[in-house]
């Protein structure tokens, strides 16, 4: 019987485990599916009405509680209809507003008018403001607003009236919005 010596058998193990990976698992690691090329269905883009990937917003508005205009107590307390001040407020602002939105800081407990004069999403500069706003008025808060409480308390202790630019990262489906940064002017207006 021939002996082989212990360096050829050691050799011979090496080469043999070293196929059995290569052969178990190469397919796996290296020869992935490569993207499609053109439109795929199930992918949707940022603006998308049920799309779940954040887009980053910057808005520029005035700040107004609901509910707590003082056109609107003084409304109320005059006994003349509500309808009729809203209008003459609306026609106020009519021209530099782009649509008056309803944001909710949940944290807060607290619901506040927002009026649009600016809107624009700067990684998208083909989105339109109607493709962001689409969803406003299809629920009780048109932006639930989320952040930490130090920005959440800005836009929650702005008085009314107050100009407001708000930057932050927008979720069209679950219509919230993630505040990155929110400046307040020091001055009153009107």
């Amino acid at each position: 019987m021939a002996t082989y010596p212990l360096t050829r058998f050691f050799q011979q193990a090496v080469l043999t485990l070293a196929v059995t990976a290569l052969v178990l698992f190469l397919p796996r690691a290296g020869w992935a599916q490569s993207a499609p090329i053109g439109p795929v269905i199930g992918i949707e883009e940022p603006w998308s009405e049920n799309s779940r990937t954040p887009f980053e917003i910057h808005t520029t508005g005035v700040l107004t509680p609901t509910l707590g205009h003082p056109a609107e107590q003084t409304a109320a307390a005059a006994g003349e209809p509500l309808a009729a001040t809203r209008a003459r407020t609306e026609t106020r602002h009519a021209q530099k507003r782009i649509a008056i939105v309803t944001l909710c800081i949940t944290k807060f407990h607290a619901t506040y008018e927002f009026e649009i004069s600016q809107l624009e999403a700067p990684g998208y500069p083909q989105l339109s403001t109607g493709q962001i706003l689409q969803k406003v008025g299809k629920r009780q808060c048109d932006f639930d607003v989320v952040g930490p409480s130090a920005l959440l308390s800005k836009v929650a202790q702005a008085q009314p009236g107050t100009p407001l630019t708000i930057v932050g990262m927008y979720v069209q489906y679950a219509q919230r919005l993630q505040l990155v940064s929110v400046d307040v002017a020091g001055g009153e207006q009107e």
